[in-house]
């Protein structure tokens, strides 16, 4: 059976919003007649976010759970569900409920085969003011170096064809968004509203958010002004899984 969209999904300490996001979004995929599968990654959680996603995985041949050893952080997550991906397209999204399962259904119905990406342009506050603040200059930043649209995070709707080419992407560090943006021009942006966190609080502190920022610059200043030699994305590639939970395919090389 083909599958029209594979949602790729980094799972860190999201126990209690693992369940309502599978079921919510599984339900508005079928009312739409979207053939689908669920890709979640769990980065070495700390709660019982693997035990509901092995749940989960046993009532539907529709879920892929990869299992790191160890934490490695929501873009390598990403990274490594992307090459699990057989959909015509993915979208990337987060397991916290920010990013309501209907924006999922909008993504899908804007695809009109102009665009390799669609973002999902964050409307309303869903952070306090400090935090909306710094992301907005981070993002403004982002934007003069690799194009990247100001509201884009990496709530997205991407191309199958152009998955590919991001896992081909000669960069010294994994940031998906920056790495979508150096990868493709084909960029659209449409307008989601992004609720605050329903359940639990964001493991970013701000010395995490400096510090994934700078990743992100560095990400994209790779890209232009450090000839590889090997590509630094092929040694990501032996990040440590312990298990995945799918037979579907082999991961995309």
């Amino acid at each position: 059976m083909t599958v029209d969209v594979s949602l790729v999904i980094p799972v860190y300490n999201n126990r209690s919003s693992l369940k309502k996001l599978y079921h919510e979004t599984s339900s508005l995929l079928n009312q739409e007649n979207f053939t689908f599968e669920f890709i979640f990654i769990n980065d070495f959680s700390a709660d019982d976010s693997l035990q509901v996603l092995n749940d989960l995985n046993k009532s539907s041949s529709s879920i892929i759970v990869i299992n790191m050893k160890h934490n490695i952080g929501q873009h390598k997550s990403i990274f490594h569900g992307l090459r699990y991906v057989n959909g015509d397209c993915c979208v990337i999204l987060d397991a916290d409920l920010q990013d309501r399962p209907e924006s999922v259904i909008k993504l899908l119905q804007s695809r009109s085969g102009k665009y390799e990406v669609i973002f999902a342009g964050r409307e309303g506050k869903y952070q306090n003011s400090i935090r909306m603040l710094t992301s907005k200059i981070y993002k403004s930043i982002i934007n003069k170096v690799c194009g990247l649209p100001k509201n884009a995070g990496v709530f997205m709707l991407v191309e199958k064809d152009l998955i590919e080419k991001v896992l081909l992407l000669r960069v010294r560090t994994v940031w998906i968004n920056v790495m979508i943006g150096l990868a493709s021009n084909l960029l659209h942006v449409i307008p989601v509203k992004r609720n605050y966190r329903i359940n639990g609080v964001s493991s970013y502190t701000s010395f995490k958010r400096l510090k994934s920022g700078v990743a992100g610059l560095y990400c994209a200043l790779s890209y232009y002004t450090f000839p590889l030699k090997t590509a630094y994305l092929d040694s990501i590639k032996t990040d440590p899984i312990l298990s995945v939970s799918s037979s579907k395919k082999e991961p995309i090389t």
